[in-house]
């Protein structure tokens, strides 16, 4: 267990536009953050693909509502859009915990195993019956109830995201993450076993004073995003605020949803 935590700590720490439920294609950007070679994803993600949801947001202070119910306790979502007839919600809390997709092969977003369970299962335990009528697709493309948030909604509320290019070890001493995109677990999350980081352990670990650094993080907890590396590897947001990739079998990383309602 001791080994695994090192392993999750030290992966995660170094590693809208609203995004559809069909995954666009994504490039990259090499530039340099205090001598760390990453990616810029404002300078190097896709945003041509026609099935993108667009929003346009105005603001990246947003405000909450309750909307559903997970273990009998009502879920609070953040309102990222409001026109005149729909509202569309991000989920506060990383919900739970779900592998992207049961298989490493490359796979397309609505054929993952992550999407068939947010449309199915994730709708009916989640809402009642009048709150499903509430619910509306998020696109005009296919029959997506629930999706998740991409490189690009992220970058729209929130602006620079970064990740380590050269995978999950990199540089400790690197540090340029975006602390607006990191969350925090519900319980149902950390009941099924989500890692929270904790700057103590990692101190240890690395054997060096890192709390003043990542105070902001202590907490939080990784979590999917929809679009996915060429390699067909997907995103992450890790719990420190960087983007990172993942193999999409891993049982450790959360789901943080998106819908779209009826007002």
């Amino acid at each position: 267990m001791k080994v695994y935590k090192e392993l999750l700590i030290l992966g995660i720490i170094s590693t809208f536009i609203l995004s559809s439920c069909t995954v666009s294609s994504t490039s990259t950007v090499n530039v340099n953050v205090n001598g760390e070679n990453v990616v810029d994803a404002k300078a190097g993600f896709d945003t041509s693909d026609p099935n993108l949801f667009s929003l346009d947001v105005n603001t990246t202070s947003f405000s909450r509502m309750d909307f559903g119910r997970q273990d009998g306790k009502l879920v609070s979502w953040y309102i990222i859009g409001d026109d005149d007839k729909h509202l569309t919600l991000f989920s506060e809390k990383v919900l739970d915990v779900k592998p992207y997709n049961s298989t490493d092969k490359k796979t397309e977003w609505d054929k993952t195993t992550l999407y068939e369970y947010l449309n199915t299962d994730f709708v009916n335990d989640y809402f009642s019956s009048g709150e499903r009528k509430r619910m509306v697709y998020t696109n005009d493309v296919d029959d997506c109830l629930v999706t998740m948030a991409s490189t690009n909604n992220l970058i729209d509320m929130y602006g620079d995201i970064y990740y380590v290019k050269d995978g999950y070890y990199g540089n400790q001493d690197f540090f340029a993450a975006n602390e607006k995109i990191i969350a925090k677990p519900a319980e149902a999350a950390i009941y099924n076993d989500i890692y929270p980081f904790n700057n103590v352990e990692f101190a240890e670990i690395e054997q060096k004073d890192v709390d003043k650094r990542y105070n902001f993080a202590n907490g939080s907890v990784p979590y999917w995003l929809l679009d996915q590396s060429e390699e067909g590897e997907p995103y992450v947001v890790t719990g420190t605020g960087y983007i990172a990739i993942m193999e999409p079998t891993q049982g450790y990383v959360g789901i943080r949803p998106i819908i779209r309602i009826k007002k």
